[in-house]
């Protein structure tokens, strides 16, 4: 009879005699962790590898239902924060409103009246009041549509549409934006995957990258896959560009257009069982 232990999926041959003198418990040879071997018993080898794939697939799609609940939460704490604070702008504009009415009409004082005595325009007049009001409301929209696009920057930069006005203003504001990004647009020229000449079961890989857009990118997340012959996947590494760029100023700066960036990756052989490997950007 075979068990795996459902911390590591480790697979264990165990007899009849074992299991009753534990009293149906065991010790992983792995992790070093007590579980009920009973509860994850089965018959022959094929059989204990397909439920442990089942049940890593069960675990994995728990985390995954999990990690999309906690982001729906955190996006709904957001709107509700954001919320809060127009609510709270709304309500400081409309107090500085009601200070700037004139001590007149807060008096029951008939408020100043400007007249024109030329033509037509002697029989009307400008209630002051209304210039204030008129004035908080401007800025009041002013506001709201700044608290925008301040909320909602990291989109607009995107934006071809928007990002040449975002520009001009940040020239005058002194601000900078994140860079366009446009994962399409970026391609692998060349690329080599052989065994690594000084490291022992440990592969290097060179391939060089382009950015075909037209704007300066950040550099990418690159993912190295290997996948056997049915199509399935061994081995995964992804690198951060703080991992295959040697100089941090040159990552700030950004990928530019038309540019060729040689790269080279050390990693771990993956063994026999891969046919084919792939390049991704993330």
């Amino acid at each position: 009879m075979y068990t795996f232990c459902p911390s590591c999926h480790a697979i264990f041959r165990l007899t009849t005699r074992q299991l009753a003198t534990a009293g149906g418990r065991t010790r992983c040879g792995e992790c070093r962790e007590v579980y009920s071997a009973v509860d994850h018993l089965f018959e022959d080898l094929a059989e204990t590898r397909e439920a442990r794939e089942l049940y890593q697939q069960q675990a994995e799609d728990r985390a995954q239902a999990a990690a999309e609940q906690s982001d729906a939460v955190a996006r709904q704490e957001t709107e509700a924060a954001e919320r809060e604070e127009a609510e709270v702008t709304v309500a400081a504009a409309e107090a500085l409103l009601a200070d700037s009415q004139p001590a007149s009409e807060a008096a029951g004082d008939e408020p100043p009246v400007l007249t024109s005595p030329v033509g037509d325009w002697s029989q009307s007049s400008l209630k002051m009041p209304n210039v204030f009001s008129a004035v908080a409301l401007v800025l009041l929209v002013l506001l709201i549509c700044a608290q925008w696009i301040f909320f909602n920057r990291a989109e607009l930069a995107g934006n071809k549409d928007w990002r040449p006005y975002l520009e001009q203003a940040c020239t005058y504001l002194h601000c900078s934006l994140p860079l366009q990004v446009d994962l399409t647009q970026l391609e692998l020229l060349q690329r080599d995957v052989r065994q690594h000449p000084r490291v022992e079961e440990a592969l290097l890989v060179n391939a060089t990258l382009s950015n075909q857009a037209d704007f300066t990118q950040p550099y990418p997340v690159l993912e190295v896959s290997f996948t056997d012959l049915g199509g399935n996947t061994v081995a995964a590494r992804r690198f951060r560009p703080i991992e295959y760029m040697i100089d941090s100023y040159t990552i700030k700066r950004g990928m530019p257009p038309g540019e060729p960036v040689p790269v080279v990756l050390e990693i771990v052989d993956p063994g026999k069982s891969a046919a084919s490997y792939q390049f991704g950007f993330l």
